[in-house]
């Protein structure tokens, strides 16, 4: 069907421009085709609604470049074969490309192409377009100067607010900037070339430019338009050099750059702004740097092959269809897509030299030249500003971003192309001086090119996983939207957390709201906590799934598979009683098997009060609150251990057999009782005095020895991300130890130090996920971590003195004091070797006096799950 709309071929410049049309026309094709098919790629379903729109553009496009082409056929005009096809392919591509992100901009710019198209169509024709661009050029450039001088006036911003630099309205506008950089370039080209490189080392003949380009310059800066004034100012550099071919202007024109650079940064803090986030961008990705960081991540999302043209996320980043339009390309097309926009740039640049070199004037030589330089400069600048390579300059990409005065005057660029390539063509030679000069800058260029590349390479290959594994990437909650992430399951496979809803619009749903200080969230604007964070690869099915499942469904969907679902050591039952107990008590409560570490119940009050899906309102509600609600205070809350560091005191002393003698004074208990007779009533009783009565007894120098012991100063290994510890050092003066002198420490560290008296020694290694299922070898149990034993100098037992009695349970109670805060409670029990069932304990602490209340929570929770087990 292509080769009947294209003409028959009579020349081989011809026939080759034809085969080069018929590739562009393939790849718009199917470039559209899966534009269409992007939403039923996405959902995994054919019942979706489908793309259409952007088919516009691809009809307009086929027609217009195929009258193009019939036409230069026709006429028998005689011009590179390669400039158009490449051409018509990066502005199809763009367009195509501004249609994915917004159909609204995607129709504008495809009227902006249809002005475009009928600009080549009829400018091809005239005649005398080449000499009258030279006639007149005081004229064109006096009249660009002028429009733009307007915008001081008049000027206006499309969007509504931002840099006035536009003219227009009622939907329609023109940016003059865009139009002064080509008319500088014709005006520089007709003025330089009036002189020999020789006469123009007088410092005279520079001045009129210097004149022109001045206050051009000054207009934008003034306007704060940096991008268009630093192009502007390169231009001439490179243009000042081209004429006179003198290596020293071009060395004097980089320290002239330099100088505006320092100069600008001193003085305008939008430049400050730009070149301090393009320097470490890290430090304010959420602010100052969020466009380049998240252009950064669009880029490694890419990967090599890219997500598929309208499966990626690119409008995550802003003004993606303009400024960052590189990059979102880069998402959907991935390194590959880079490669060839680089290839095609490399190869337009190469042909246009050829031309340039070709010409029979040195007018039409720097005209064509100067033009090349010009895009692929602001091309370097754009690419670069997006990759981090430069800092960002808000110029758009020629030929693709969006922006009908930019695709315009590109296009005028091509144009100009195509009327001094069919003059070459043309009988007559004329010999001009040779412009090595010209082949420096085009050797300069592609240097940059590839340095445009070698970045793209960086952050899409080599280090796309850290960029895209960062917390600010929305992308995977994005994804999770699309695809169902796996169940959490308790022991006894009742759902805490699933997934409901249909592709697309995916959420996820809590059994109880209490849960979710455990379970945590998957949230698009807020990411992910607790569980749902540290078990992510297994509830995206990136691990346990096989490999070849997970490359295919990133290959065709550039989605991670469907979930597994993971079984945690929580029981529901015991969760909900104890979190029923807790309620209105500020605290947490711990219940574990002491001797493998597997964990019943983990709470902790307040806790966010989210419910159907409205979890942003709550987090936005509760950020400030004082209750802290947003934490878990079992993992989080770092407490004073007070008194409650007493029968780890007493386990110590014990094993240097040091024995002593109970407190003549027992009035001083958080509990109340008569008849205390030994230590195991009074550290039951929380009785206040046995720490000052240890503490005599232990020297300074000891305490490093039970804090390291017990593992108080270490952070266990484990699922929740956990309070970071303060640095602790011992004081330095040789008296005993006061309660006020202790680490913080949290509840999960008290239940692992405290799981000694249960298990004769051992250290808990807490355990919270326990299994996930696989889809082919079922259920497979996580990996665990060790449980670490203490290694007593002496025969002791390490709960005997807690249960002297040989009892079913041990028990303490502490106190611990914070500075202009309520003190906090310790209530620990669980049982001992002399209990014949499975082995609990139960940590409950209480910011609030209320000993009692910390004994009636921690007694009800124990023996409730010792009833069901």
């Amino acid at each position: 069907m292509l080769q009947k709309i294209l003409p028959a071929q009579s020349g081989e410049p011809s026939q080759t421009q034809s085969r080069f049309f018929l590739l562009a026309a393939l790849f718009m094709v199917c470039y559209a085709l899966i534009l269409t098919l992007s939403p039923a790629v996405r959902q995994h379903s054919w019942r979706v609604s489908y793309l259409w729109v952007h088919w516009l553009c691809v009809v307009v496009w086929g027609a217009g470049f195929t009258m193009i082409h019939r036409k230069t056929v026709f006429k028998e005009l005689s011009f590179d074969p390669l400039i158009l096809p490449i051409v018509s392919v990066l502005i199809g591509w763009g367009t195509l490309s501004i249609f994915r992100i917004s159909i609204y901009f995607g129709l504008r710019q495809t009227v902006w192409m249809t002005l475009g198209i009928l600009l080549i169509y009829f400018g091809i024709g005239w005649k005398n377009l080449l000499s009258s661009l030279f006639r007149y050029k005081y004229v064109w450039i006096t009249a660009s100067i002028f429009l733009l001088a307007l915008t001081l006036i008049f000027g206006t911003y499309p969007g509504g607010i931002g840099p006035e630099l536009w003219l227009g309205g009622y939907g329609f506008y023109i940016q003059p900037s865009e139009i002064l950089k080509i008319l500088v370039i014709v005006y520089l080209a007709a003025y330089f070339s009036d002189f020999s490189p020789s006469t123009l080392t007088n410092a005279r003949l520079l001045l009129p430019t210097l004149f022109i380009v001045g206050i051009a310059s000054g207009i934008l800066i003034f306007q704060r338009d940096m991008g268009t004034a630093s192009i502007i100012l390169l231009i001439y550099v490179l243009f000042v050099y081209m004429a006179t071919q003198k290596r020293r202007m071009l060395v004097f024109g980089a320290l002239v750059m330099i100088l505006a650079a320092i100069l600008g940064y001193s003085f305008f803090p939008v430049i400050q702004i730009r070149v301090s986030t393009w320097l470490n961008p890290w430090a304010d990705a959420a602010n100052s740097s969020y466009q380049i960081i998240q252009s950064l991540i669009s880029v490694a999302s890419g990967g090599l092959l890219g997500s598929g043209p309208g499966i990626g996320n690119p409008t995550i980043v802003p003004v993606s269809h303009s400024d960052f339009i590189f990059s979102s390309m880069i998402e959907e097309t991935g390194l590959v897509g880079a490669t060839t926009l680089i290839i095609f740039l490399m190869v337009l640049l190469h042909r246009i030299v050829k031309i340039s070199l070709k010409a029979k004037s040195t007018y039409q030589r720097m005209l064509g030249a100067g033009l090349i330089i010009y895009l692929i400069l602001q091309s370097i600048l754009i690419m670069g500003g997006n990759l981090g390579t430069l800092p960002l300059t808000g110029v758009t990409l020629p030929f693709v971003s969006y922006g009908g005065s930019s695709l315009l005057s590109s296009i005028f660029a091509v144009l100009i192309w195509l009327h001094i390539d069919t003059e070459n063509n043309e009988p007559g030679t004329i010999e001009i001086p040779s412009f090595r000069s010209i082949l420096v800058i085009e050797t300069i260029l592609v240097i940059g090119l590839s340095i445009i590349w070698v970045f793209a390479f960086q952050w899409s290959v080599f280090r796309s996983n850290s960029l895209t594994l960062r917390t600010d990437n929305p992308r995977n909650a994005i994804a999770d939207a699309y695809v169902a992430r796996g169940k959490i399951l308790d022991r006894n496979n009742k759902v805490l957390v699933e997934t409901i809803g249909t592709a697309g619009t995916y959420q996820r749903q809590i059994s109880n709201p209490a849960l979710i200080q455990l379970t945590g969230y998957s949230n698009f604007n807020y990411g992910q906590s607790n569980l749902e964070s540290s078990l992510n690869n297994y509830l995206r099915g990136l691990l346990a799934n096989p490999g070849s499942e997970i490359f295919w469904n990133h290959l065709l969907y550039s989605q991670h598979p469907v979930g597994l679902n993971v079984r945690l050591t929580i029981d529901l039952d015991i969760q909900n009683f104890s979190d029923t107990l807790l309620d209105g008590h500020t605290g947490a409560i711990i219940l574990m098997n002491p001797e493998n570490g597997e964990i019943f119940a983990l709470s902790s009050y307040p806790y966010l009060m989210s419910q159907d899906g409205d979890l942003e309102t709550v987090i936005a509600e509760e950020f400030n609150n004082p209750d802290l609600p947003l934490i878990n205070r079992a993992v989080h809350g770092l407490y004073p251990p007070g008194t409650a560091m007493t029968p780890f005191m007493f386990n110590w002393n014990a094993d240097q057999n040091n024995p002593i003698d109970l407190p003549d004074d027992i009035e001083n208990c958080l509990i109340q009782k008569r008849n205390i007779s030994s230590w195991s009533q009074y550290i039951a009783n929380g009785c206040n005095d046995g720490f000052a009565e240890l503490s005599t007894q232990i020297p300074i120098q000891s305490w490093q020895n039970i804090l390291d012991r017990f593992h108080f100063l270490d952070t266990p290994a484990f699922p929740l991300a956990q309070a970071e510890l303060p640095p602790y050092e011992l004081p330095d003066y040789t008296s005993s130890l006061s309660v006020t002198d202790l680490p913080l420490i949290t509840p999960l560290q008290m239940a692992i130090a405290a799981s000694v008296f249960s298990t004769e020694g051992t250290l808990a290694a807490p355990v919270l996920s326990y299994a996930v299922e696989t889809p082919h070898q079922g259920w497979i149990v996580l990996p665990k971590n060790d449980a670490q034993t203490i290694e007593y100098q002496s025969q002791i037992s390490s709960a005997d003195f807690l249960n002297p009695d040989q009892q079913n349970f041990w028990t303490f109670l502490g106190k611990g004091e914070r500075v202009d805060e309520h003190p906090v409670i310790w209530y620990a029990s669980g049982t001992t070797q002399y209990w014949n069932g499975m082995p609990l304990m139960v940590i409950v602490l209480l910011e609030e006096n209320a000993p009692n209340t910390a004994r009636d929570i921690g007694e009800e929770v124990l023996f409730h799950a010792l009833q069901l087990k």
